[in-house]
């Protein structure tokens, strides 16, 4: 059976409830997979140790990282990992996360082709080449590095704000985010399982 590994993060900032937690604790594995989840806290000083601890446990064949892009109208699927990051909590200033890692790591799935499908499916979805400087990017870079020294592939998908979660948002904050139906991003979800696992098997 199929091993995968879906990931989200916690709250941070002024995000109490971060729509990636939600996605992720509530989904439920399509039959015929061994679906591991795990939501990490927002730290940059435990992610990796922390993560590590996880790939070791669950040896996944997928890695499925998911957080928030509050900004963007769609769903991104990012296909770059750099060896950079950002601690906005401490001194705010660019350091590698790996002293001896690559500068940047790939992907090998087609995410140009995997978000035309979704697209195709109704679903807004674009390829990105960034996945930012903070912890999606770094969750990314060990992914892939795991993925380089063990097999399986891997992904990290930026998601916007749940539709509900951005009206409570109107409400509460007067302020309006990009959004999509939670319903709409589960159905992401099993199209993009379903497609990368024939890949992976294959």
């Amino acid at each position: 059976m199929q091993k995968i590994l879906l990931t989200g993060f916690g709250p941070f900032k002024d995000h109490a409830l971060n729509p990636s937690d939600v996605l992720v604790s509530q989904f439920d594995p399509p039959a015929g997979y061994a679906l591991r989840k795990r939501v990490l806290p927002v730290d940059f000083s435990t992610l990796e140790p922390d993560y590590t601890n996880i790939l070791t446990a669950t040896q996944p064949d997928l890695i499925l990282n998911i957080g928030l892009n509050a900004a963007s109208p769609a769903i991104r699927l990012e296909h770059f990992a750099l060896n950079v990051g950002v601690d906005r909590e401490k001194e705010g200033t660019f350091f590698d996360l790996q002293k001896e890692g690559a500068a940047a790591l790939q992907t090998g799935i087609d995410t140009a082709a995997l978000a035309q499908g979704l697209c195709t499916a109704g679903i807004p979805t674009v390829r990105s080449n960034f996945a930012g400087d903070y912890l999606c990017n770094y969750i990314y870079y060990l992914s892939l590095k795991w993925c380089q020294e063990n097999g399986g592939q891997a992904l990290f998908i930026h998601i916007p704000h749940t539709t509900a979660l951005a009206a409570e948002l109107c409400l509460t904050k007067q302020k309006g985010f990009a959004s999509l139906p939670q319903e709409m991003m589960v159905d992401m979800l099993y199209k993009v399982i379903e497609e990368l696992s024939q890949s992976v098997i294959a």
